[in-house]
């Protein structure tokens, strides 16, 4: 099941707002609490928020980590200090406690971090992962704590999703750290998530609208647009449109947050649909994953060149090659013979299931297996292009038909992206049109002698298309002609 912490508690409206519309999980920045309070008093968490909220307190140093320039090393050290100070005085009070993770102090300063503090929270400590201290320390990561926190730009700045949606089937637990990505939550197995997506109406006016079956963000500019078109949808779920709509009340936020809650229930409902993240057998020992620091490898274990794979090269999965043999004219004007390899593409996938990208949604998921699909497609002649593009305008025709029954669900507002898939579909039809419609020009030359020309256009089109070949375009004078043969006219004189 995954969870959602909504951030930004440490703003006291915030704060409220949260528990007045009954979430269960909220996030609290310590970093994000400094810029309101210097902390010169106790600042307890079981004070400030609801018995039975479960808070989510994050170091904030994803601050840090995007503006490294603004932090020394000893401003880090500090911050470091303080926010063990409040760990160990709300450790009672919170759900999860994320790391200080300011990686520009290096692993080695955070590996004494953890070992002389974070390890002694036992299972509410969260190590954050970062993508450039490679996959061998995300392993090694799940395996020491069982619960591992990923920052969006590592999980969505390379294709690590089947890798994770491994780990999660394994039972261990990943937390999406600053995700605003839908797509990531849908895709990956997340235990869960923090997000302050929510505040986006607030910070930036735009609206965040949950229509039934997606969740929808209108910018700025077409707010307006947005807020008419899901009028009676919200009206039916209780909310002030008239206050919406005139950005009134905080009904903006309110409306978010109950967006934010039905995605999160429909991306469970999904899950529990397709495949259920059973956890996978614990793996046999890998001497290179273990609990223990990675240690460095001696320089005699490294490859000092690359090692030739003698009689050890194959085609790339999912490539073929044809051989072809064909007779041409050599130098010498002799026919000659060459062949050639021709390249095609395979209908199978060497795509995997524990790495590939939709497994935490496919319903033909196996573990260790290959791609159950393929898609034998092969483009050679015209018959077979034609069919190609009837295909994809058959497609983009159901998307467009799919479109208008949201909209019409939705209250009939025109759709400005259905407009464009329609245009889409358009342009599709009309190439297809253009291309049956093509005429074939002909063009022959025939020479000859006059009566042999006409001769050749008699025996291909016939006698009247002969005699309209050696008819002239219009009758000449027989002077004109005369002159133009050069015959001199004379008299004659007797003698």
């Amino acid at each position: 099941m995954l969870s959602l912490y909504f951030g930004g508690a440490e703003i006291p409206g915030h704060r409220t707002l949260l528990a007045d519309q009954g979430v269960a999980e909220v996030a609290l920045s310590f970093i994000g609490l400094l810029r309101r309070t210097k902390l010169t008093r106790p600042w307890l968490i079981a004070d400030k928020f609801p018995a039975g909220q479960k808070v989510f307190l994050d170091s904030g140093a994803y601050t840090i980590n995007t503006s490294p320039d603004k932090y020394s090393p000893a401003d880090i050290e500090e911050l470091a200090a303080k926010y063990r100070t409040f760990v160990e005085a709300n450790l009672d009070a919170v759900e999860l406690v994320s790391e200080l993770d300011a990686v520009r102090m290096g692993s080695d300063w955070l590996a004494d971090q953890r070992s002389d503090f974070y390890d002694g929270l036992g299972e509410k400590f969260l190590p954050i992962w970062h993508a450039d201290t490679g996959l061998a320390e995300l392993e090694r990561l799940a395996d020491r704590y069982g619960r591992v926190g990923v920052p969006q730009a590592s999980a969505g700045g390379r294709d690590i999703a089947g890798i994770l949606n491994r780990l999660a089937r394994r039972g261990v637990r990943i937390h999406g750290v600053a995700m605003t990505k839908i797509g990531l939550m849908e895709t990956i197995g997340f235990d869960s998530v923090a997000s302050t997506s929510w505040l986006s109406p607030a910070q930036y006016g735009d609206s965040q609208i949950w229509t039934g079956h997606e969740l929808k963000r209108y910018p700025k500019k077409y707010k307006q647009q947005g807020r008419k078109r899901h009028r009676t949808h919200l009206q039916g779920q209780g909310f002030d449109v008239e206050a919406f709509e005139a950005d009134t009340g905080g009904e903006a936020l309110r409306i978010a947050i109950w967006s934010w809650r039905q995605l999160i229930d429909d991306i469970n409902r999904r899950n529990r649909r397709t495949v259920t993240m059973q956890p996978e057998p614990a793996p046999g020992e890998n001497p290179e994953v273990t609990p223990a620091e990675v240690g460095t490898p001696s320089a005699e274990a490294r490859n000092s060149s690359p090692t030739d794979r003698d009689g050890e090269r194959q085609l790339l999965p999912g490539l073929s090659l044809t051989q072809v043999t064909r007779t041409e004219l050599g130098e010498d004007g002799q026919q000659t013979s060459r062949t050639e390899h021709l390249m095609s593409v395979g209908a199978a996938s060497s795509r995997q299931c524990d790495s590939c990208y939709v497994s935490s949604r496919c319903t033909a998921f196996r573990s260790g297996a290959s791609c159950a699909y393929e898609i034998p497609i092969e483009v050679k002649t015209r018959d077979q292009l034609a069919a190609v593009q009837d295909a994809v305008t058959a497609m983009q025709a159901q998307r467009v038909m799919f479109m208008r029954m949201v909209e019409e669900s939705e209250g009939g507002y025109a759709d400005p992206n259905l407009s464009k898939e329609i245009d889409l579909l358009s342009k599709l039809i009309d190439k297809r049109v253009a291309q049956d419609t093509e005429s074939v020009t002909i063009t022959m030359n025939a020479r000859g002698r006059a009566g042999a020309e006409a001769g050749v256009v008699a025996r291909l089109f016939g006698r009247e298309a002969s005699e309209q070949a050696r008819a002239l375009e219009a009758p000449r004078p027989a002077d004109d002609v005369m002159r133009d043969l050069g015959v001199v006219e004379a008299e004659i004189v007797e003698g």
